[in-house]
């Protein structure tokens, strides 16, 4: 897509069409210019952020989140470099619909920084949006972004943080989370790392912990169907075959056996490595469940 400030919509605060999240923040924008998709603006979207000095456990992270969250919902970042470009290009990966909040004009002269310009462009392709309060013809400045950053983080149902030191515009975007009740989650990381400060100041103020994508979908209560969960996960035969008997209710070891007429050492083993891929939850003293 070229052709600078081609497609784009504006939406005000009192058109219909304006994301009822945002209307629930104490600082609105007023309105929205919109370049791609606006209407997966009003369905579930979760928030990733992060160092833009990101490491390679952040990109990994972000890697192993995002598959299991799209399903759930639509993922928001902010363009930038680091850990919200690699949220935006994990999301395409997995054909998933992602949305970047700028803090210029959406135009293709103003998208920022210059080098995301086609991951910009993929993510309006692809069914996604690029968004900004600012009109096209906006240059970026410092100044701009804390403001993005509120938009980022009213957005969204939850707002996860992926490494950040404590003076970062990432805790900008999580104190803002906090300031409009939205569910903030961390990843702990390293202690010996510096982008590790921010995320374990969060949790030791009250943030959740987001050590799997599970403790985030069970927090936010995001079902995602079975059949769509297992179309993600590439399963050899026999952990399919138990796959299909697991649902949101805890089921025994015992009684998948009973079901299934096999030894329970067998499905134990096969339950396992469902729990290591991340595909099952373990609830002690009931059961597993998805």
């Amino acid at each position: 897509m070229q052709g600078g400030a081609s497609s784009v919509l504006c939406i005000e605060f009192s058109d219909s069409r304006y994301p009822a999240q945002l209307r629930e923040i104490t600082d609105p924008p007023m309105q929205l210019y919109v370049r791609g998709n606006p209407d997966v603006l009003s369905g579930p979207i979760i928030s990733i952020v992060g160092s833009r000095k990101s490491s390679v456990y952040g990109h990994k992270v972000v890697c192993e989140f995002v598959p299991r969250l799209l399903p759930a919902a639509a993922i928001c970042s902010g363009l930038a470099l680091g850990i919200d470009s690699a949220a935006h290009a994990a999301t395409l990966e997995n054909k998933g619909i992602t949305i970047a909040v700028l803090g210029s004009g959406v135009d293709d002269e103003n998208i920022y920084p210059k080098s995301h310009l086609r991951l910009a462009h993929r993510i309006i392709a692809s069914g996604g949006c690029v968004i900004s309060e600012y009109p096209c013809g906006t240059q970026a400045f410092k100044s701009q972004f804390p403001a993005r950053n509120r938009i980022i983080a009213g957005l969204a149902r939850a707002i996860v943080i992926v490494e950040a030191d404590e003076d970062s515009g990432t805790m900008i975007t999580a104190n803002r989370a906090l300031d409009y009740n939205r569910d903030v989650f961390a990843v702990p990381g390293s202690v010996f790392s510096p982008t590790s400060r921010g995320t374990h100041k969060l949790l030791s103020s009250g943030a959740r912990i987001a050590a799997s994508p599970e403790h985030i979908l069970q927090a936010l209560q995001f079902e995602i169907p079975p059949a769509l969960q297992q179309q993600r996960l590439l399963l050899a035969p026999d952990e399919s075959e138990l796959f299909k008997q697991l649902s949101s209710e805890p089921i025994s070891l015992d009684a998948l056996a009973q079901k299934l007429n096999r030894p329970i050492i067998e499905i134990a083993q096969i339950m396992m490595r469902l729990e290591l891929l991340g595909a099952v939850t373990k609830v002690p003293g009931r059961g597993y469940l998805v």
